[in-house]
């Protein structure tokens, strides 16, 4: 792999190596800004294979070389990561000419963006249908997605946000400066104050990393444990999320890989490192579907017990016919 990585800097311009290093070394985070990113370095591949005089057909495997190993790499822990590569290289395989080749990943791309942004534009208004009868929310683990629906919930009301640390990875503190926008109140705790702070709320947010076809989420640690409360205080957990995310593998028998992280790194006790403690925990856990309420998605707001046949559709009508 690192033979590979060198051949496609050796490719790269300068500016596309710098940000070929930037996303290697987690300097350059968020799915979402990856992409397109990852997109850039197909053209600039393109680009510096036709000034370096390279054969079309050269320039053409360093391309689809490239998006395989980001599907490998990246991809592995991000499946809007796997599957938005998968769209935006889907019929490359098959042009034998340069132009046609250049043009059809230009489309490619334009079209993806297209389609993101129509789609985030519906979980936004399902979202705000959907939620309209809630004002006290808890917000577990940031989301852009879910920042986004807040915030457009907040233009015409005020709302209440009950936000925990989410203190495995900080994930509450991106949270924080809604409260300096109109309509908004931040109620800021540990996480050991989730339970008492939950009989507070009407319902509970969370963006998810992925999904499984039966309706299994995925986010940070601690998700499991805030579902499992929502569901003995009868509070429902609902996931806001694109149906790009998600993982068709586990219908093939294939779970998605389990990352974990040293909490030593984090945690503030200094004799951790005098004593044989054991300090690694999942970054990513798996909610049951029996505890989330509903996704919310473009397609419609679905409860997690009818997200099976959502889900199936989904992957035939816009991903199953890409080049997987």
């Amino acid at each position: 792999m690192n033979s590979q990585k060198k051949e496609f800097q050796y490719y790269l311009s300068e500016e596309m190596c710098e940000v070929f290093n930037a996303i290697e070394n987690h300097k350059l985070l968020g799915a979402s800004q990856q992409i397109i990113k990852i997109a850039e370095m197909f053209s600039d591949l393109i680009k510096q294979g036709k000034q370096k005089e390279i054969d079309f057909f050269e320039i053409k495997k360093l391309v689809l070389e490239c998006g395989e190993y980001y599907k490998r790499t990246r991809g592995a822990a991000s499946r809007l990561i796997f599957n938005s590569i998968t769209k935006i290289l889907h019929g490359l395989k098959d042009i034998d000419n340069s132009q046609l080749f250049q043009d059809h990943l230009n489309n490619n791309l334009l079209l993806y963006m297209k389609n993101n942004e129509r789609a985030m534009n519906k979980v936004l208004e399902y979202g705000c249908n959907e939620l309209k009868k809630y004002s006290n929310f808890m917000l577990f683990d940031y989301s852009s997605t879910v920042e986004k629906c807040i915030i457009q919930m907040a233009k015409t009301r005020s709302v209440n946000l009950y936000v925990p640390e989410s203190a495995a990875i900080d994930g509450g503190i991106p949270y924080l400066p809604l409260g300096e926008l109109k309509n908004m109140n931040v109620f800021f705790f540990p996480d050991a104050a989730i339970y008492f702070s939950m009989k507070k709320c009407d319902c509970i947010l969370m963006g998810a990393e992925t999904f499984y076809p039966d309706g299994t989420g995925f986010n940070t640690i601690g998700s499991d444990m805030v579902a499992v409360l929502s569901k003995i205080l009868n509070v429902p957990l609902y996931f806001i999320t694109p149906l790009l995310k998600l993982d068709i593998r586990k219908r093939f028998g294939i779970d998605k890989e389990i990352i974990t992280i040293d909490y030593k790194n984090k945690a503030k006790c200094g004799i951790l490192d005098k004593v044989n403690a054991s300090t690694i925990i999942p970054e990513l856990i798996g909610v049951d579907p029996s505890n989330i309420y509903a996704y919310i998605t473009e397609w419609g707001v679905i409860p997690s017990y009818a997200m099976f046949q959502t889900a199936i559709k989904y992957y035939h009508k816009e991903i199953g016919d890409s080049d997987e």
